[in-house]
Parts: structure tokens; sequence; C-alpha cells
């Protein structure tokens, strides 16, 4: 059994951070903190007091929110001019139509669905 390595808190911020695409000084600004004083702990110079990994916590939950709310934002945009060719779809191969629309909003497709795409 593989053992699973735990990220140092400076390096586990730092990908965090970058994953959710905030720069440090839009993530210090969530934090209510100094984008030096982020830096100072993603490169390991000083560790932060309970408070500040509390708000920490707080902004990367909020950040994360964030990049949910923004990601579902930009499918709906992208999907909603789809809904005329599903409908158009869905007249002539109900299953077709269904596979289209799930696949569009990011649903796991069915067996049915993938048959019927593979039509």
């Amino acid at each position: 059994m593989k053992k699973t390595e735990t990220l140092p808190f400076n390096k586990a911020l730092r990908t965090v951070r970058k994953r959710l695409k905030l720069t440090l000084e839009e993530f210090a600004r969530k934090a209510g903190v100094s984008a030096s004083l982020i830096y100072s702990y993603e490169s390991g110079r000083r560790e932060p007091t309970e408070e500040t990994i509390g708000n920490i916590k707080k902004a990367l939950i909020q950040a994360l929110a964030d990049a949910t709310r923004k990601e579902r934002e930009e499918r709906e945009q992208w999907v909603s001019p789809l809904a005329s060719v599903s409908s158009g779809i869905a007249t002539s191969d109900p299953d077709v139509s269904r596979a289209l629309e799930q696949y569009c909003l990011g649903a796991e497709l069915t067996t049915d669905s993938r048959q019927a795409a593979r039509r």
C-alpha cells in the first residue's frame, strides 16, 4: 500500500492558489492580508498564525465557490445557443438529443446515451 504524502503548508497554499488562477494580490485581498505576507508563507519564510490560517481558509473556500460559479456561468453561456440545436435533434431522435444535452452540461453519459450517440 502506497503511503500518501502530505504537502507542506507553503507548497499546498501556492498550488491551490495557482489552480484557482489567483494572483498573490487577488488572494491576499480575499484573505485580508498583504501580498508580501502570502508570498512569505508560500516561500516558507514565515508560518501563519492561527487567525491568519482561518482567514486563508475562508479565502480559499470563497475562491473555490467563485471559481465554481464562474465555471457554471461559462458553461451555461456555451450551452444556451445549443438549446435550439438540441431541440431540433429531439424531434428526430430523443436518445441523441439527451446524449447531447448531458454532454453539454457535463453530466456523466449513461450507457443508453452512449449507444445512442454512436448511431
